[in-house]
């Protein structure tokens, strides 16, 4: 009966398009047409807005296609396209990058479609250092993150005379790197590499992907479907789906890539605050249980930390201890650090504190319901 319950709820995880309807595609076309008129008001056009935002994102491609397609809408329809961040949009908008280049660069880079990244470092890449063009490419590049693939093109232009302060400096937010000077990040670039490629390595997700759905960052950024935090940084998760409390076992994954030994900490806590705080102690993984039990784990440095968390409630919990028993086992890299320790009351915040100089990056946070 659980079991079915944990998977019944899971739908109310689902994206809001998901779960209930939104505009039809017919009024979605009939809105976008009013708000693409030039006497369309400021507030009707946010209103207009605020209910595309309701409508499946497929329905907003075909009447922004044909706006774009006609020369005395097609301004205002990229201008639609940035607020809507309408996506499937590259092929018809890249027509107009001398044009409308400021536009159709900030479209691309927000919806970052198939072959946009590419087609925009190929006009960096040919455009004069002291063009508006290159200027503002390199702008764009230096403030939004983009694939990995894209980001490697950037190296070729380190040791070249032109182009490498400009190529440097992208490779620097990128890449989340401590210097922008072009010989230093060439001298180091296989290593630097290869860290930005694990850095970057997707999760599979059994469950509910809760860094995608959930998560709030402070100090920090998206990197592809991980998040980048800068030092004094921090994830937090505390929206949690409600059958969390029900479920009688659930598994709480999520990865976190340590670029030196520093200072960092991970811990999951209840509805009234109490938990036990992963951190780093000298080159290991720490928790103190007690006064009398203090465990350790491997910390991978330049790889990923791997911390997994279950949470069982008890059927029969023992005198003293309340309803809502559950005993809480957590393993580092696959070593036991926490051992049916209590998690009384309902689940309170997951939270990854970052006060490491090179960051570090959290990856893969998979909720999943056993029983």
């Amino acid at each position: 009966m659980r079991t079915m319950l944990c998977a019944l709820v899971l739908l109310s995880t689902l994206p809001p398009t998901l779960q209930a309807k939104g505009p039809s595609s017919s009024a979605v076309k009939k809105l976008i047409a009013e708000m693409l008129q030039p006497d369309c008001s400021k507030q009707r056009w946010t209103e207009i807005r605020q209910l595309l935002g309701q409508a499946n994102p497929k329905y907003l491609k075909a009447p922004l296609v044909s706006a774009i397609n006609k020369q005395e809408t097609s301004s205002r329809a990229l201008d639609a396209a940035i607020a809507l961040r309408a996506r499937g949009l590259f092929s018809s908008v890249k027509r107009l990058i001398e044009e409308e280049e400021q536009k159709v660069v900030r479209l691309l880079m927000l919806t970052q479609d198939r072959g946009a990244t590419a087609f925009l470092f190929a006009r960096w890449k040919k455009m004069d250092e002291a063009s508006d063009s290159f200027k503002l490419l390199s702008e764009a590049f230096s403030k939004s993150p983009v694939d990995t693939r894209t980001v490697f093109r950037f190296s070729a232009y380190l040791l070249k005379q032109e182009k490498a302060a400009a190529a440097a400096k992208i490779l620097r937010f990128q890449m989340n790197l401590s210097t922008d000077q072009p010989k230093e990040i060439a001298a180091s670039w296989r290593q630097l590499q290869r860290a930005h490629t694990i850095a970057t390595t997707p999760f599979r997700i059994k469950g509910i992907d809760l860094l995608t759905e959930k998560a709030q960052i402070t100090k920090g950024r998206k990197l592809g479907g991980n998040v980048r935090l800068q030092k004094d940084g921090m994830l937090v998760i505390e929206d949690f789906p409600g059958w969390i409390n029900s479920c009688e076992i659930y598994t709480l994954t999520l990865r976190v890539f340590l670029p030196a030994k520093e200072k960092a900490s991970v811990r999951f806590s209840n509805s009234k605050g109490t938990g036990f705080a992963l951190q780093i102690a000298g080159d290991k993984w720490y928790v103190k249980i007690s006064d009398e039990v203090e465990r350790e784990a491997v910390l991978k440095e330049g790889d990923w930390n791997e911390f997994v968390y279950k949470i069982e409630r008890l059927r029969k919990p023992p005198e003293g201890r309340p309803a809502l028993a559950r005993s809480n086992n957590c393993w580092i890299n696959k070593i036991l650090m926490l051992d049916r320790a209590w998690f009384d009351e309902k689940v309170g915040k997951l939270v990854v504190f970052c006060g490491q100089e090179q960051g570090l990056v959290v990856g893969g946070v998979d909720l999943v319901p056993v029983r």
